[in-house]
C-alpha cells in the first residue's frame, strides 16, 4: 500500500527519518561521487534523499505520483516538484543522466510501466539508483516507517526484476543497520552502527540501494499497452497536492 504525502513528510521530519534518509544519501554519494553539469530525478518521494546530493548537478527535479500526492521543494527556493502519472513521465527521451527511485519501485501498482519510463528517460549509459527495503529485513517490517510497506526486496529480485528491464545492475549495497525504533539514543549510535555493519555484517542492513545502466545493447524494452494519462500539475507554492486534476487523454505507448 502506498502511503500518502502527509505521513511520508511526517517521517522525513521525525530524527529517525532523517537520519534514514542521510545514510541512504551517502551510499548513493559513494557511487555518485560527482554530479557537476548532470541532471538528476527523483521519483517516488526523493527529496529528502535528493537534497543532499551534489549541489552541483544542473538540475534536480522530483517527480511524485498521483496516489501518492506532492508537496512543495525545495523550501525555500523555486519548487521543483510536479505532480506525475508514473506510467508516463511528462519528459523526452533520455532527458536525464541519473534517476533515483525512493518509496517508488516497492509500493508501484504497475512496476512494469514504471521501469519502462525509467529506462526511456534515461539517456544512453544513464545511471538508475533503487532505495527498496529488504525482505527479511528488519525495516520491510516496520508499519510505522515508509519502509515497511509495499512489497520488500532480495538482491536476487533486484537482479532479476531490473535486468528484464535491460537495466543490468552494477552492483547493490545495504544500508541503515540501526533497528526502526524512535528512541533519540538508538538513533546516537545510527553512524557507529553503519561503519559496524558495512565491514562484519552486511547482511543485517535494513535498506537496499541498487545501481542499475541503462542499456542499449541488449534491446528495448517491449511496448505497453495504451493507458490513461494524467496530466501532470506543477505544485504551487506552500500547497499540498493529494490526486491531480480529473481531466486525462487517451495516449498510445
Amino acid at each position: 500500500m502506498r502511503q500518502d504525502i502527509t505521513d511520508l513528510t511526517a517521517f522525513y521530519a521525525t530524527p529517525m527519518g532523517r537520519m534514514a534518509a542521510t545514510l541512504i544519501a551517502q551510499r548513493l554519494a559513494a557511487i555518485w561521487p560527482r554530479l557537476d553539469g548532470r541532471h538528476v530525478a527523483g521519483l517516488g518521494f526523493a527529496p529528502p534523499v535528493l537534497s543532499q546530493l551534489s549541489d552541483r548537478a544542473a538540475s534536480r527535479v522530483a517527480f511524485m505520483p498521483a496516489p501518492q500526492g506532492a508537496c512543495l521543494w525545495p523550501d525555500p527556493g523555486p519548487n521543483a516538484v510536479a505532480l506525475v502519472d508514473e506510467r508516463a513521465l511528462p519528459l523526452p527521451d533520455g532527458a536525464y543522466d541519473y534517476v533515483v527511485l525512493v518509496h517508488a519501485l516497492e509500493v508501484s501498482e504497475d512496476r512494469d510501466a514504471l521501469l519502462r519510463e525509467v529506462w526511456r528517460i534515461l539517456n544512453p549509459g544513464g545511471r538508475l539508483a533503487v532505495v527498496v527495503p529488504k525482505r527479511r529485513g528488519a525495516w520491510s517490517s516496520a508499519e510505522s516507517t515508509p519502509f515497511g510497506h509495499g512489497q520488500p526486496f532480495s538482491t536476487t529480485q533486484l537482479n532479476r526484476l531490473l535486468g528484464d528491464h535491460l537495466l543490468p545492475v552494477s552492483r547493490v549495497m545495504t544500508t541503515v543497520f540501526v533497528p526502526p525504533v524512535r528512541h533519540a539514543q538508538v538513533w546516537k549510535t545510527a553512524w557507529w552502527a553503519e561503519g559496524l555493519g558495512q565491514r562484519m555484517i552486511p547482511q543485517w542492513g535494513g535498506i537496499l540501494v541498487a545501481e542499475a545502466e541503462k542499456r542499449f545493447d541488449l534491446g528495448r524494452p517491449k511496448r505497453a499497452r495504451p493507458i490513461e494519462i494524467v496530466q501532470p500539475s506543477p505544485v504551487p507554492a506552500g500547497a499540498v497536492q493529494r490526486r491531480t486534476p480529473a481531466q486525462t487523454e487517451r495516449t498510445p505507448r
